[in-house]
């Protein structure tokens, strides 16, 4: 958890760093590097920009708007709204969503009992769901608010 918030304070200083220096990628790569003990990469074209830090336990991604590869196929796909970013640890993954419209976060919990997860709680008040279910050794927790929804999975 710990080392989950480094990285999280390491890319806010990275962040805050790019905006006021005259060659940010340089100094964003060797400060965040420097605070995480790991690798940082930049990709960015006219559509997008994605960073990358990963310490080789946890690797968080921020922008890039694509469903991670290394999701286990016992996952159903996400495709509405748009993905902001990713928090990939040992144990499992969050992806982080905006712009998600309510009837769609609702069919894909449809979607993961019909993929089989096994429901353990559903809780929904005024906007506000949560969702939480099983399978073969994984537990998931897909949470939504007004247009925000986060999927996170792990192995149990």
């Amino acid at each position: 958890m710990k080392r989950i918030l480094l990285i999280a304070l390491a890319v806010c200083m990275t962040l805050a760093v790019a905006a006021c220096s005259s060659d940010p990628t340089q100094t964003t790569e060797t400060t965040t590097t420097a605070q995480t003990q790991g690798t940082v990469s930049i990709e960015s074209d006219s559509d997008s920009s994605q960073v990358v830090v990963d310490d080789g336990e946890n690797t968080i991604v921020i922008g890039g708007g694509e469903w991670p590869d290394d999701v286990p196929d016992k996952l159903p796909i996400f495709d509405k709204g748009t993905i902001n970013g990713t928090v990939m640890t040992e144990m499992g993954q969050a992806i982080s969503f905006e712009d998600v419209d309510q009837a769609d976060f609702e069919q894909y919990i449809e979607d993961l009992k019909d993929a089989g997860w096994m429901q353990m709680t559903h809780v929904s008040d005024d906007g506000t769901e949560m969702y939480m279910g099983q399978i073969e050794g994984m537990v998931v927790t897909a949470q939504f608010d007004s247009g925000d929804m986060m999927i996170i999975w792990a192995e149990m």
